[in-house]
C-alpha cells in the first residue's frame, strides 16, 4: 500500500514538471508543419498556395504576393500583376511590362508593346531566330510592310535591304531590293516603266515598258530586242550588238 502511494506521488511530481517546462519552453514547430505552407524557389521562403502566389526569377529565388489571383510576369526581376484587370509583356530577356486594361495585346518580343487592337496595328518582323522587332501604328486594320503601318488601297509596300518603305499610289511593283539613289528607283509602274537589277539587287527603271536588261553589274543596260543583241561575259557585264538589217 505504501508502494503504490509513493508510485502516485512521483507520477505526480512528474507531471508537475512537465506542465512547467512546457509553460517556460513552449515546443516550436516548423513553418510547414500543419499550415499547409510550402517552399517557393530555392532560398528557403515558405507560402501558402491556398492564399498567396508564388514566382521564381532567373536564379529560382522565390518571391510571394497576396492574393493567390496574381500571376507572374517576367522573372528578370519578379513581378506580379492582376490578369483581370492588367497586361503582362515580356521580353526574351524575361523583364516584363505591365499596363492596363487586360484587353491590350503584345506586340514584338525584343522591345514590346502593349496596344489596343480595337484601335491600333502592331507590325513586327523576325529580326533573329524567335525575336521580332516592331512597332505599333494607330488605326486598325492597317497592312504592314516590315515594321511599317499602311492603307494598301493607297500605298504600295516594297521590302528593301533596310526595311519596309511604303509610297503612293497603290498598285506600284518594287524594282530591286536595294534603293542606290532614291525611293523612286525601288517603285515603279510596270505599265510604263521597265525594272533592270543588278547582281547586288539595286534595281533601275526606264522607259518604256517592255524592254530587255544585258547585263547583271552597274550599269545594266537596257535594250529593245528588235534592235540589239546582248553578249554578257564571265564577269556579268553586258554588252550591246546592233542588229544588221
Amino acid at each position: 500500500m505504501g508502494f503504490n502511494k509513493g508510485l502516485i506521488f512521483v507520477g505526480v511530481v512528474v507531471m508537475i514538471v512537465l506542465v512547467a517546462v512546457f509553460l517556460v519552453v513552449p515546443p516550436k514547430f516548423s513553418p510547414a508543419s500543419g499550415s499547409g505552407q510550402i517552399p517557393c524557389g530555392n532560398s528557403g521562403l515558405m507560402y501558402d498556395p491556398g492564399k498567396e502566389k508564388c514566382c521564381l526569377d532567373t536564379q529560382g529565388v522565390g518571391a510571394t504576393q497576396t492574393p493567390r489571383t496574381s500571376e507572374c510576369c517576367g522573372n528578370n526581376p519578379i513581378k506580379f500583376y492582376d490578369p483581370g484587370k492588367e497586361k503582362c509583356c515580356v521580353d526574351l530577356y524575361g523583364n516584363g511590362t505591365i499596363q492596363a486594361p487586360n484587353t491590350l495585346a503584345c506586340c514584338g518580343n525584343i522591345q514590346p508593346q502593349a496596344y489596343d487592337p480595337e484601335s491600333q496595328t502592331c507590325c513586327e518582323v523576325r529580326d533573329n531566330g524567335n525575336s521580332y522587332i516592331n512597332e505599333v501604328w494607330n488605326g486598325s486594320g492597317l497592312s504592314c510592310c516590315g515594321t511599317v503601318g499602311y492603307d494598301s488601297t493607297e500605298e504600295s509596300c516594297c521590302m528593301t535591304n533596310t526595311g519596309g518603305f511604303t509610297q503612293a499610289p497603290a498598285g506600284l511593283s518594287c524594282c530591286g531590293n536595294y534603293s542606290a539613289l532614291s525611293l523612286n528607283d525601288i517603285f515603279y509602274d510596270p505599265l510604263v516603266r521597265t525594272c533592270c537589277t543588278d547582281n547586288k539587287g539595286i534595281g533601275y527603271t526606264k522607259y518604256p515598258t517592255g524592254l530587255s536588261c544585258c547585263g547583271d553589274i552597274y550599269p545594266v543596260q537596257f535594250y529593245d530586242l528588235s534592235e540589239y543583241n546582248c553578249r554578257k561575259d564571265s564577269t556579268g557585264n553586258g554588252t550591246l550588238i546592233p542588229i544588221e538589217n
